[in-house]
Parts: structure tokens; C-alpha cells; sequence
């Protein structure tokens, strides 16, 4: 019995050797990291305060705290406080004031035989000032001033009257003005008209303002 070999050739070829694997870009050793997230956007910077600047070398800075207050002749003059008010007096003074200022003008309007009106703010005006001089500062002067400026225009006029009548009958003032009083104020009541009535309101508004006006 003989047995068959098979016939001889060339070797079978080796397969191919496989792909290698991709190269790891990342260093040996190490693990790839995961990626940072996204910084947070910065706050807005606030605007510095101004700086004051230093005062120059060699200037001289003055604080009245770090000195004493003056004293002797040095020392300042403290005003002197108001009077107190004196309404009593002021109402003298003003009765005073009307019957002068009557007087004048009662004078005057028994010369020319005419009511002025400059010559009755005169007397609501020296009247005002002398009570609001004489008095302070009270919130009566006011009145007092309007009720004696009327005082004094209606002694004006009465005046007048008499001067007039004293020389359309012969007769002094005086015995005028004590012999024949009614006489003389029923003439005045005769002659009191609207513009007396004006004149007298104008002196009242006077001597009522001006104290007032005087004194705050």
C-alpha cells in the first residue's frame, strides 16, 4: 500500500497585518480634559468720586474755631434789643401831633378858604410816624394812628372855620372858637361836602399805614 504526498509548491502567504490604531494627540499619561465654560462678563466699573485736590504749598488756611472770640475793646458791639411797646404814650404823643398838625392846617384853610389835600396827608403822616416813633412795636398803633389823623383833619377844618367866621363877623379867633362853638361847628356841617369826607379817609388810610410800615 503506498500513500500519495501531495504535490509540493510554494508556501501559503501570511495575511496582511490589520490597520494600527490612530495616534492619541494627547500626551502620554494624561486624559483629554473637558473645555471651560465661558467666563462671566465683568460688572461695569463705577466712576471714581473727585478727588479734592491739596492746597498749594505754603497757603495758609484760616478755621475762626481754632481762635478765641475777641474780647475788651475788641470784642463786637451787641445791638441793642427793641424797646418795649408803650401804647399809652404813643396815643399822647399822637394827640399831640393832631392837634399841631390841625392847627396848621386849620390855618392854612382859613387863609385860603380851600381844602388841600397835600396839607391832609400831612397830618395822617406826622401823626402815623410819631405814634409808630413813640410806641414800638404793638399791633393797637395802627389804629391809634388812623383814629387820631381823623382827630386832626376834623380840628383842621373846625379851625378853619372859626378863623373864617372870625373875620366875616369882626371877631378874634378866640372868642370864635369859645364864644360861638356851635355856631362854628354848624358851619362846619354846612361846608363838609364829599371831598372833605376824601381828604379825611386819605389822612386815616395814612396814619394807619405808616406805623405799620415803620415798625414791620
Amino acid at each position: 500500500m503506498t500513500t500519495e504526498l501531495p504535490p509540493a509548491g510554494p508556501p501559503p502567504a501570511d495575511p496582511p497585518p490589520a490597520d494600527p490604531p490612530p495616534a492619541d494627540p494627547s500626551p502620554a499619561g494624561l486624559t483629554p480634559q473637558a473645555p471651560k465654560p465661558p467666563l462671566a462678563p465683568e460688572p461695569p466699573l463705577l466712576p471714581e468720586p473727585p478727588q479734592q485736590s491739596a492746597p498749594p504749598l505754603g497757603a495758609a488756611t484760616f478755621d475762626p474755631a481754632a481762635y478765641p472770640a475777641p474780647t475788651g475793646w475788641m470784642a463786637p458791639t451787641p445791638l441793642p434789643a427793641p424797646p418795649p411797646p408803650n401804647v399809652a404814650l404813643a396815643v399822647l404823643a399822637g394827640i399831640a401831633a393832631a392837634v399841631v398838625a390841625g392847627a396848621v392846617y386849620g390855618w392854612i384853610l382859613g387863609l385860603t378858604k380851600h381844602e388841600i389835600s397835600y396839607l391832609a396827608l400831612g397830618v395822617g403822616l406826622l401823626v402815623g410816624a410819631v405814634v409808630g416813633k413813640v410806641g414800638g412795636r404793638s399791633p393797637a398803633l395802627p389804629y391809634v394812628g388812623l383814629v387820631l389823623s381823623l382827630l386832626g383833619v376834623f380840628l383842621g377844618q373846625f379851625f378853619g372855620e372859626a378863623i373864617i367866621g372870625a373875620h366875616a363877623n369882626d371877631l378874634s379867633v378866640t372868642s370864635a372858637l369859645l364864644d360861638y362853638t356851635s355856631d362854628v361847628f354848624q358851619a362846619w356841617k354846612a361846608d363838609f361836602d364829599v371831598l372833605s369826607f376824601l381828604f379825611m379817609a386819605l389822612a386815616g388810610v395814612v396814619g394807619f399805614r405808616t406805623p405799620r410800615r415803620m415798625n414791620g
